[in-house]
């Protein structure tokens, strides 16, 4: 896993957009566009709020920072080590600390310069990207265009997701200086703790860095 620590922010974020609900519906010669949109937009935030205080943001606009220590004795493949929600009455940011010790033993195993607080930090910034499209109310997939799957009578359209979290990751390591993509250590969380999904994650990366090496050669019709 280490080999792809250094990989692109394109790599990692088609590995974002390859488990996109809608990915399917996305045209080849498109993804090009969805990955370095969505970076940009998570990159040019990242600059705008540098060394700015993302906690006391949050709390000027009534949200609860919470620390949750509770065990939650989740498969590392779906442990939340944070989520923020953001409606009118019920606004709030949970760090789940256990998970977020858990993932910085792993990864420390791997990389030794990682700390708990450097990795609790950058899943703020991460989730501090979601409150600012909360709190804008415009999600990163309405700055883009949708994709479309044309049937018999009508053409649907919708907006992706993922492009959510790509913009989330691309601001948290523009805004913490990082020189690694957060979805690497996610990844290698995973791979240590859960070697049953080693070879799925190797592959997907693998497939990704093919994808992006083909868009971004504009190899695609």
């Amino acid at each position: 896993m280490k080999r792809y620590r250094n990989s692109s922010d394109e790599l990692y974020g088609m590995f974002e957009l390859m488990e996109e609900r809608f990915f399917k519906w996305i045209p080849s010669k498109e993804y090009k566009y969805y990955l370095e949109e969505s970076i940009r937009l998570g990159k040019e935030a990242g600059r705008k709020f540098k060394n700015k205080d993302l906690i006391e943001i949050m709390k000027k606009d009534q949200v609860e920072v919470r620390y949750r220590t509770e065990e939650r004795n989740l498969n590392p493949l779906y442990q939340m080590k944070s989520q923020i929600c953001f409606e009118k009455k019920n606004r709030y940011l949970d760090l789940y600390m256990n998970e977020i010790k858990k993932q910085c033993n792993s990864v420390k195993r791997v990389e030794p310069e990682i700390n708990l607080e450097w990795l609790k930090n950058l899943h703020i910034a991460h989730e501090f990207y979601h409150f600012l499209e909360f709190s804008q109310d415009q999600r990163t997939g309405e700055l883009l265009k949708p994709v479309e799957r044309k049937g018999m009578f009508r053409t649907q359209k919708v907006c992706l997701q993922s492009v959510s979290e790509i913009a989330a990751h691309s601001f948290a390591k523009e805004y913490m200086g990082a020189d690694i993509n957060p979805k690497y250590f996610d990844c290698l969380y995973i791979s240590i703790e859960n070697k049953s999904y080693f070879e799925k994650i190797m592959n997907n990366i693998e497939t990704a860095r093919l994808l992006v090496e083909r868009s971004l050669k504009n190899e695609y019709d």
